[in-house]
């Protein structure tokens, strides 16, 4: 299967984060599209607790079908405390398979992480395990990037919505725009963000 591997803090998880998906399902080479949530942050970024992100990206992929699918794998591999890198990720699925169905694995990522990627640990591995599929934000499209432009996946730009200022928005009133109502209800439900 062709697989369009979605990581990422989902911090919350959030409507371009669905868009994102759809875009690559439609517009993409991709069977299907794992959610894997970070376990933690490979830079130290506080986080909501993985079983709320788990249960949010839960929430925010029922929509989207059963081309869909929410991974935690991540709480298996680095429950152990050891860095949280998508090179061990990518390692560990690539084993998981052997033996069974042949999959093959390319990164979904938006046009705003491709330009942090020198910060990623053994980057260069990663890339040609699971060659990025880059979908560009609207926030962040610059016509003379050539990063950018080597590994354009998606042909249309995502609206420029962001975890951070989400969570910004919920701490100053309680609400925010760009969530989906099942997300949004947890995160009352749970008090998160606050």
């Amino acid at each position: 299967m062709r697989i369009g591997l979605f990581g990422g803090s989902f911090n919350p998880p959030h409507v371009c984060h669905q868009l994102a998906t759809v875009v690559a399902l439609e517009c993409g080479p991709f069977d299907e599209v794992w959610w894997v949530p970070a376990y933690r942050h490979a830079l130290g970024k506080d986080l909501a607790p993985f079983a709320d992100r788990l249960a949010m990206c839960q929430l925010a992929t029922a929509a989207l079908g059963p081309r869909v699918r929410v991974r935690e794998d991540e709480a298996q591999i680095f429950a152990d405390g050891s860095p949280s890198h998508t090179l061990v990720l990518l390692h560990h699925l690539l084993r998981a398979a052997a033996g069974g169905a042949s999959n093959s694995f390319r990164l979904l990522i938006g046009s705003d992480i491709l330009r942090e990627t020198a910060a990623w640990h053994r980057w260069d591995e990663v890339a040609a395990l699971a060659p990025p599929w880059v979908i560009p934000r609207q926030d962040f499209i610059a016509s003379d990037d050539a990063t950018l432009s080597a590994h354009q996946g998606a042909p249309v730009a995502l609206p420029a919505v962001a975890s951070r200022e989400i969570r910004s928005q919920l701490q100053a009133s309680g609400r925010a725009a760009g969530l989906p109502h099942g997300v949004a209800a947890y995160i009352v439900q749970h008090g998160l963000y606050r």
